[in-house]
Parts: C-alpha cells; structure tokens; sequence
C-alpha cells in the first residue's frame, strides 16, 4: 500500500517482555485527525502486523464468542468492564494492579493513554462488542506470526512474536459521548484462571462530526460520481474508523477493502511525488492526506520545495503566494477535491524541519466556492449513531466485529443454512465452522509434478529421488505412488458480465478436460459471479456436468476468492477421493469477495489442500486490472502447487484444458508423516526436491505448506481447580 498517510502521534507500545524495538514501523496506524492524538496502543511484546506479514505463520486456536461456554464469555465480559470502568474513573493503580507483571512495571504509556481518554468517556456507555478466546498455550516460542482463525464469520487476527499462552480480545466501545470510543483490552489468563491486562488499543468512532458508516456512503457516492480522488479519502476514513484493532480483519472490512481498491487514483504521490505545475514553477508533492485540525475536515499536502523555491519562502508574503499557488494548482488538476474537503493545509517541507505552512479554506482559493464540503451527509441510523448510548449486544451469537454499510451484512450468524430461493445448490460458507474446519494430520499427502529445465514431465522417478523438508527439517517419506489416480475435480467458470461473449469457448475447452478425465473421476460445476452457485454437484456424468455449464446468469462482479474457499469446502465435506484439484477460468480481478486473497489461500491450506489451476483470459482487460488479476492468479496456483495460464486469445484455451489434464495425469504422490508433535499445530512450510543420475537438474511443484490441527487440550481436575 502506498505510505502517503501522515503520521499524528508516535503509538506507545509496552510489553509483556519489553517494549518493542525502536526501529519498529508506524505504518498502517492511520492518525487523520486532531483527537486521533489522543488514542495510544499498549500491547503485548508481540508486534501487531499491519501491511506486510511475515512468510511463516503458525495458525493456533480460537473460540468466537458462541464456542464459548457462558462461563468462559461471563469472565473475560466482566474483566473487560472493569477495565473499561478503570479507564473511565482514570484509575491509574488499579490497572496497573490488574495488568500482567511487566506491563505494570513499565505503565507509562497506559498512564498516559488512561489520562488522555478519561475526559472523552467517563460518562460513556460501556457495551462489551465482541470477545475471542485464543489459545496459544503449546506455540513454540520466537515464531514469527500467530493466525487465529475465528468463527462465522471469518474473523483473522494477526500478531508476530506472540509468547506461549493463553489469551482474550475484548472488543469494547465507549458510546453517548460527543466523542466515542472504541477500547480494544488484550487480556492475558494468569494460573489461577484470573484475566489480567496485557495489552490496550483504542480508536475514536468519529472524526468530523462523522463516524466510518457515514464516510463509507458518502466514498460510494463519490465512486458512482468517478471522483476517485474524494471516495479514496473517504473510504480511507472509514477504514480507520470502524475497524477497532489493526491486527483484525474480517468480510466487512474485505468489502471495504476492495471497493477501496477499485477507486485507487493513479497518480497519488507516495513511490514517486506528484509534480504540479503553476505559472511555470514545479511543485514535487510529496505527501496528500486528510486532517481535521479545526474540526472540518481538511487535506494536507506536503510538498519539497527547490532552490528558487526555498528562497521565496523566506518572504511570508511570498511564501503566502507560493502556497497558494500551488492549492489552486492541485484544485486545478483535480476539481473534484473542492466537494469533498473544507480547505487546504500546505506545508513546505525541509529534510529535518517544516520551512513555511498554511492553511486556508476552499472559498479563499477559489472564490466563489463554499468553504463546506458539498457533499450532502447520508441519512443516518440512530440506532447506530454512537453519539447515543449503544444496547449491549447478545454475545452468544456470533457477527463481524466490523460494521457494514450494507445492513444484511450484519446480522449475527446462525447455525442453519439459507436456501437458495431460485437456484438449489448455492455454494455457501456455512455457519457452523467453515471457515475454521481442520483435517487431523496423521499422514501428509503431497501431489508433485516434477519436470526437468526444459518443461518436460519425467515420469520414471522412485520414492527415493524425493526429499521432503518442513520448516527446513528433512522427512522420512512413508508412502509413494505414481500412476493415473481418479480425481476430484472442481471447475469454477467466472460468470461475470466480460465474460458472456467467452462462455462457448470456454465451456468447450472444460468439456474436452472432462472427456479426456478418468472414467472414475468425480467433477462438480460452480458458476461465480457475486456468489458461487453449484450447478452440478459431484458427478461422473459428463453430461449432467455439461448441462451445469450451461447456466448463464453473468453479472458485473466478480467473487473469486469466495468461489474458490467455497469450493475446497465442497472437496472436503463430499469427495471420496484424495487426490484433489480445483480449476479457475476468469477474464479479470477478483472484485466482490468478502475474503481476501491470503485468506482463501490459507482455507485451500487449512483443508490439505486441493492444487489449483487458473487461466486467466486477460487479453482486452484494463492493464492495472490485468496486472493485479495476473498476480493474485500466479500466487493462488503456486501457493497450492497448481500453474497459473494467461492464453493470448480463446483459440488456446482448449489446448491449456489438455494440458491442465495432462498435468493431472503424471503427477506422484508422496506421503509422511511429521517429525513435529500434532500438539504444536500451526502452519508448517514444506519443500520437496527431486534428484536422480539420468536427469539434470529437476523442478518439483507442489503446495508450499499446510496447516497442522493440534488436538484438543486435555484437562485434569486438581484440588486447586481445574488448570490445562
């Protein structure tokens, strides 16, 4: 993501060990505004990730909020109240009383934070959101990421350098106030089953006079306008606003996410400036942001100015000049900012000092103009104006920590599956653990392709050509097999609206796979658009899966990612056979899921794994839309052991659907079983190598991990109480 956000406090850290480093990033923490100041982080010794994560990751447990039994929700509820009441009354000794042991030696960063917010919610009212419980009590210690996959829906949180134990996130907001807030509590289980306070996170609800539902509307508002420009900043506030912790992520925010990334303006500043010309003067614009200094809602631009500008600067009447020059320079190449921002602050930027700034609104640059943004506010919710106390909510029904604007996304999950009124055999991602299922890894099975440096197939390898490693330790294999396997097929058709004038040649191209198939192949037929609809389930009939490529229903969307965590799901609960495969025709980028690419990714993994193929049809697709829908392919396939193809036109799809069968056919199939206890868990990062005399150097081609389900913890009863 392009780091051109302004940064309006250094967040405090303190930790269970110590405090994180010095070097540690503030990128991610996105502070646009004056009362932004005001919120602080104090968080375990784990560094929360934020846009770039580490390559291993280790996934231990968690229970949502319904998993847990009305005991377990009743005390981590409890212990959140009564920090959050601490918080209010600003009662510094108590919660240094109640934190964990190193936080309390070290509590100047919480001292601060409890004092500064104090004045905002002593007289809120406290509603605990959302809890998680997360074990990581059997983790080896100094592993680079921790994933907690929670619940229906798929909520993921992230932390790096995560000690062992047992953990709970509160997610608490402080609301009836002008200024509400959201706490997030990292709450840590001491021996005796007490919870202490281990890390603290909060946020404000609002900015402007806003919360995030009302900037979320008025960025789509702007996007349907093409104001790319104003719905990117919108949305950008949005995000911040409602996502409470910046280690979560969850559908909603996914669906943030992407229409943010569909408005994406080509030209912001950030790996390069933006160069604004005004009366033949070059202004290098380093930096745009959003601030709300004076209450309203403002753009900030940074700008680095040259020599003859530098010395213009020295001259306040000048320098004035020089400002202003260049905000009517930026209003003149993007209209649309007028709507959407109150004013204009320019700051004239030094290596190590801010040479000259000011601040003007839009009526003074372009007279005329209102000095209010035009934009009308949309109708807003009382039941969620967070200006106004909040109900509690049921915290035995599970629902996304993260508010959508649209209201269906919502509601809390149930334990039933919704019928398809239309079509029968909609692909759902159901409620009862979907998106948290684990395989018990007693055997690992890996599918290979090896080839040598010329692309061939070598079919005449032995069990002991193969070398397999996970997490870098060397494996004994424990079974191998080469011949032509049956196979349980997937075959996922975009059926979005680009796609209609390719459907006969590709659905010609899926036909001649299928015939070319062992006859005791099993296929199943998903047409994706918005949603996945399974069209034909698991079938050998090659004529029942013909007539489920039949069904046209394009729309303009396309929710890939969905499609393809759905349908390793439907291997999972409904295929017999091992030997797995998912293949993906798509003409463009994914642009509708509510999962995000890593996070199908990692369901593909969690479940063992089917080898995903794709061809991508990208030829006459926007080139930005081609590059991103290119890599999000390449990384689908490679991730799961599968090839990405990118035909030039139609007339070679046919021949990649050979291929793809081809490529099934020879591939081996090689099995251990782990060095590493199942207690441990985690993901385990795999690397398997080929070696024989008759051939130069070979390329194997397999999934790149798999997540290992730990068993659950036994528990013994003691004369002290139970303890795991």
């Amino acid at each position: 993501m392009v780091e051109w956000l302004r940064i309006c406090i250094k967040q405090q850290y303190a930790g269970i060990a110590q405090q994180l480093p010095a070097s540690l990033t503030w990128e991610g923490l996105n502070m646009f505004s004056e009362s932004a100041r005001l919120s602080s982080i104090v968080l375990l010794s784990m560094a929360v990730v934020g846009a770039a994560l580490p390559q291993t990751a280790r996934a231990a447990s968690c229970k949502t909020q319904s998993q847990m039994t009305a005991a377990e929700r009743e005390a981590v509820s409890s212990a959140a109240r009564t920090i959050a009441g601490e918080v209010q009354a600003g009662d510094v000794p108590a919660l240094r009383a109640n934190a964990i042991p190193a936080l309390g030696a070290d509590f100047a960063a919480v001292a601060d934070s409890v004092q500064s917010l104090k004045p905002l919610v002593q007289r809120a009212t406290i509603t605990v959101e959302s809890v998680y419980a997360l074990d990581a009590s059997i983790e080896p210690a100094g592993a680079a990421r921790t994933d907690f996959y929670c619940g229906t829906p798929v909520v993921v949180l992230n932390f790096s350098g995560l000690p062992s134990g047992i953990y709970a996130l509160a997610i608490v907001d402080a609301t009836g106030v002008p200024e509400p807030q959201h706490i997030s509590l990292v709450l840590s289980e001491t021996v005796d089953h007490r919870w202490l306070l281990g890390g603290f996170f909060s946020k404000p609800m609002m900015e402007a006079a806003h919360d995030g539902l009302w900037y979320w509307g008025a960025a789509r508002s702007y996007a349907q306008r093409k104001m790319n420009w104003n719905a990117w900043f919108y949305y950008r506030a949005a995000a911040y606003l409602l996502n409470p912790v910046d280690f979560l992520s969850s559908p909603n925010f996914e669906k943030l996410q992407h229409e943010e990334d569909s408005v994406h303006p080509e030209n912001l500043p950030g790996t390069k400036p933006l160069m604004l010309d005004a009366h033949g003067s070059a202004f290098q614009v380093t930096t745009i942001d959003t601030t709300n200094t004076f209450g309203a809602l403002d753009l900030e631009v940074h700008y680095t100015p040259d020599a003859a500008q530098k010395a213009q600067l020295l001259d306040p009447p000048t320098a004035r000049k020089q400002a202003t020059e260049l905000m009517t320079a930026l209003l003149a190449a993007h209209p649309e900012l007028q709507d959407g921002f109150h004013g204009i602050w320019v700051n004239a930027d030094a290596p190590s000092a801010t040479l000259f700034s000011l601040e003007l609104p839009m009526d003074q640059i372009v007279p005329g103009r209102s000095a209010e943004a035009q934009l009308q506010p949309a109708l807003r919710d009382s039941s969620r104006d967070s200006t106004h106390p909040q109900m509690q909510p049921r915290l035995d029904l599970d629902r996304d920590p993260i508010l959508s604007l649209d209201a269906e996304d919502n509601a809390p999950a149930t334990v039933t599956l919704a019928v398809a009124p239309v079509r029968a055999g909609e692909v759902q991602k159901r409620a009862d653990g979907v998106y948290t299922m684990h395989r018990d890894v007693d055997e690992v099975l890996l599918t290979c392709a090896v080839v040598d440096d010329k692309g061939r197939s070598i079919p005449d390898l032995s069990r002991a050509d193969f070398h397999v490693w996970e997490d870098g330790a060397p494996q004994t294999t424990s079974s191998f097999l080469h011949q032509d396997q049956p196979v349980a097929l997937g075959i996922l058709v975009d059926n979005s609206g680009s796609m209609l004038d390719k459907r006969a040649a590709v659905n010609a191209a899926a036909m001649h796979l299928l015939r070319d198939s062992n006859p005791q192949d099993a296929a199943f037929i998903v047409n994706f658009s918005d949603r996945a609809f399974l069209d034909q389930a698991l079938t050998s009939n090659v004529s029942a899966l013909k007539k489920g490529l039949s069904h046209l229903d394009s729309k303009g969307v396309t929710a890939l990612y969905d499609a393809v965590a759905a349908s390793a799901d439907e291997l999972a609960n409904h295929a017999k056979l091992p030997k797995q495969v998912l293949l993906v025709i798509t003409d463009g980028a994914d642009n509708a899921s509510q999962l995000g690419l890593g996070q199908a990714i990692r369901r593909v993994q969690n479940l063992g794994g089917p080898v995903v193929y794709t061809i991508g049809l990208l030829f006459g697709t926007d080139k930005v839309e081609a590059e991103r829908a290119k890599a999000d392919l390449v990384r689908l396939s490679q991730e799961t052991g599968g090839i990405a193809y990118f035909p030039p036109s139609l007339d070679e799809v046919d021949d990649i659907a050979a291929e793809v069968a081809h490529d099934i056919r020879d591939q081996y199939t090689i099995g251990f079983r782990s060095t590493k206890p199942a207690s441990q868990g985690g993901y385990r990062v795999l690397r398997v190598e080929a070696s024989a005399s008759k051939h130069g150097k070979l390329f194997v081609r397999t999934r790149k991990g798999y997540y290992a389900q730990k068993p659950p913890p036994q528990r013994t009863q003691t004369a002290q109480g139970i303890k795991p």
